[in-house]
């Protein structure tokens, strides 16, 4: 009788081995699945970035540097300074230039910042030269980053 109780005993610790094998082989298979989903998830991400930093005006030799956070930003600025630019020149542009000379200095000193740069600057908050009524927006914007 207790040879039958030690087989039985000494089966269903195989069977519960072979259970518990059987289960991890399945949770392995599940990280596995989930491991090559985000994978391409993120490849998909990286694709999609790629592409809108391609769409920047900026060359390729520095959006191909940039991260995701940067392009995310340069994007919103560009798209900012798009839409400000598309409503024309606004009525207070057309203003004659300042009169006192810390107003006429800051206007030349601005209109000469914006007049080097041949890229985006952090030189200048955008806020500060919509501000400003001596400045005329379509020639000297310089975007802050």
């Amino acid at each position: 009788m207790q040879k039958t109780s030690d087989n039985e005993s000494h089966r269903c610790l195989k069977e519960s081995k072979a259970t518990e094998a059987a289960h991890t082989d399945i949770l392995e298979l599940r990280k596995e699945k989930s491991r090559d989903a985000a994978r391409s998830r993120r490849g998909k991400e990286n694709y999609e970035f790629y592409e809108l930093a391609k769409m920047l005006p900026l060359p390729a030799a520095i959006t191909s540097q940039l991260d995701k956070a940067s392009i995310i930003r340069l994007t919103i600025s560009y798209l900012k300074l798009r839409d400000f630019s598309g409503h024309g020149d606004p009525p207070w542009s057309r203003d004659p230039p300042p009169t006192s000379k810390a107003l006429k200095a800051e206007y030349v000193a601005i209109r000469l910042t914006a007049q080097r740069r041949d890229e985006w600057s952090g030189a200048i908050e955008t806020k500060a030269l919509l501000r400003s009524r001596s400045v005329r927006a379509r020639r000297c914007i310089v975007l802050y980053f």
